[in-house]
């Protein structure tokens, strides 16, 4: 069966088309660029204290091709900086189409509504803050991608973790996780967050002491959040004691926003504000 591999190089770079000699393999490379958080001006990737992005090496999206179905890509270059080149296999004779998301997903496509999903867990790499932030960039032949936001990203920051911590789970008032419905013809394409409390587990490496300060950032649609309840949790995710922390009040989750939440210490397992 012939593959086509689609590479995506995610730099103003210019479009470029080759056939190896060889080999039956198609390279397709296009332009790309990605959007900053509304509070940032930099087009990178794993968000920072200060909401900056940088690219990881184990960064997924997907592409939707000509086939009906999204085709996982991969980073095959440029991890650690703001250029990075994705890789994906296509199927046979497929073609890229429509749309990308970011990061790779149970998403999917009807027409024009996107249904992108935002999940209910996510993993740190060992010693790594991450973010995932969802986003989407519509596809055209010949032009690059622009990744751009459907949601938010709510910032948790805490001194002191608990050396027996494993997780943190989040809880909001919200739907925040599931599947969202995201209209392509928009220009500013969104999504929005549904009626019914939904949580949020981060899953880390426990901190060698506890002495230290971590960030934990959660992707969010758009729409109010009403309160949120913070929550540590050991190795069997059992809830540890002195550990929660609950925010009232309403906080407003717009397109590209970085919602910052009071920075908060735990101090003999109590959680405090700093």
């Amino acid at each position: 069966m012939k593959r086509i591999v689609l590479s995506l190089g995610l730099a103003v770079l210019a479009a470029a088309c080759a056939k190896p000699v060889g080999t039956p393999e198609t390279i397709l490379t296009l332009p790309a660029t990605r959007e900053a958080l509304a509070e940032d001006m930099d087009t990178k990737s794993n968000v920072s204290d200060a909401g900056k992005f940088i690219w990881n090496t184990w960064d997924a999206a997907d592409i939707w091709t000509t086939a009906g179905a999204f085709s996982p890509m991969s980073v095959v270059s440029g991890g650690g900086t703001n250029t990075v080149t994705f890789s994906a296999v296509l199927p046979e004779g497929a073609k890229a189409s429509t749309v990308a998301v970011y990061p790779s997903g149970t998403h999917s496509l009807s027409g024009s509504t996107l249904t992108v999903h935002y999940p209910a867990e996510y993993t740190y790499p060992a010693d790594t803050t991450d973010s995932y932030p969802l986003m989407v960039a519509k596809y055209t032949e010949g032009k690059g991608l622009a990744f751009k936001h459907v949601g938010g990203i709510v910032r948790i920051r805490y001194k002191n973790v608990p050396t027996k911590a494993h997780s943190i789970l989040v809880t909001f008032n919200e739907k925040v996780t599931g599947d969202f419905s995201v209209n392509l013809e928009d220009a500013e394409p969104v999504a929005v967050m549904g009626t019914g409390e939904s949580s949020v587990r981060i899953r880390f490496t426990p901190p060698s002491s506890g002495t230290n300060t971590r960030h934990f950032y959660v992707p969010v649609p758009t729409g109010t959040l009403t309160g949120l309840t913070i929550v540590y949790c050991d190795a069997s995710d059992a809830p540890i004691t002195g550990t929660s922390y609950t925010k009232t009040g309403t906080m407003a989750v717009t397109r590209r926003k970085l919602v910052k939440l009071p920075g908060l210490i735990l101090t003999s397992f109590e959680a405090g504000i700093e």
